[in-house]
């Protein structure tokens, strides 16, 4: 958790989780607390979770494309979860401000198009 709330000191105090529009009832989690909360709100359901960095992509206008490999297993039904998805990040006052989550990296990019 500690490492969490350290990367959640160095995101803009307004910050955004975006959760990906795919999902039932997606919601956006608001200042740095609430992008820990929502973070962690998805983390709960995982047992073994891991979270790795494959890829960073600048866009421009302060925005980068983030390939992220999640592997982990479902802490209710041991249902394995391995998925590829992409974080699209907007900074504000030269800080991580905005994250979006696609399932798809041509949602992500048409998000960052408009």
């Amino acid at each position: 958790m500690s490492d969490m709330r350290e990367f959640a000191a160095l995101l803009h105090p307004e910050a955004e989780l975006h959760q990906p529009p795919e999902w039932a009832e997606p919601e956006v989690f608001r200042g740095r607390d609430g992008f820990v909360r929502g973070t962690f709100r998805w983390m709960e359901d995982w047992e073994l979770f891991r979270f790795l960095l494959e890829e960073i992509e600048d866009l421009g206008d302060d925005r980068v494309l983030v390939r992220v490999h999640l592997i982990g297993r479902s802490r209710k039904t041991g249902t394995p979860f391995d998925e590829r998805v992409v974080h699209l990040w907007c900074f504000r006052d030269g800080q991580p401000f905005s994250c979006q989550v696609f399932f798809k990296e041509e949602d992500a990019r048409a998000a960052a198009e408009s």
